[in-house]
Order: structure tokens, then sequence, then C-alpha cells
């Protein structure tokens, strides 16, 4: 009996050793769950704002005044009004 008892106490002295590196490396990896699930965080702020500033940098309409001619004759009549040599004559 007796030395079941101590076989037993040395087996739970292991055991408790056992427990202890185990709670001390889940202690560890909590923390770095913690740090990792804090930059993803910081991460995934940092994305949203870059897809925001990009929609609205493709968004903006930008509006060009074109004057276009409705015909031949338009384009003809405002470069001879034009001219210095025709005078404002028509060939």
């Amino acid at each position: 009996m007796t030395s079941k008892l101590k076989e037993l106490k040395l087996s739970l002295k292991e055991l408790k050793d056992k427990h202890d590196k185990l709670e001390s490396v889940h202690d560890e990896l909590i923390t770095r769950y913690r740090a990792l699930k804090e930059e993803f965080t910081t991460l995934k702020q940092n994305n949203d704002n870059l897809e925001l500033a990009y929609d609205l940098a493709i968004s903006e309409t930008y509006v060009a005044k074109l004057d276009v001619a409705t015909s031949c004759d338009d384009l003809l009549v405002a470069s001879i009004s034009k001219c210095v040599g025709c005078k404002g004559r028509m060939w």
C-alpha cells in the first residue's frame, strides 16, 4: 500500500507539473490571440477606409463641356469669321 501511495503521489506531482506547463502555454496563446485579434481589427478598419476612399475617388463625376459643330458649314463659317485674310468672305 505504501508503494502504491508513493506511486500515486509521484504521478500527481507529474500531472500538476504538466498542468502548470499547459496553463502557461494556454495563457500565452490567449495573449497572442488577443493581440492578433486587435491587429486584425486595425487592418480591417484600414481596409474599410481605403475602400471608402477608393469608392469616393472613382465615383466623382468630371463634367467636360464640349462644343460640337452640328455641320461642316458651322465649322466653315466659324473659320472664315476668324480668318484675317478672308475678311468674312465665303468662298
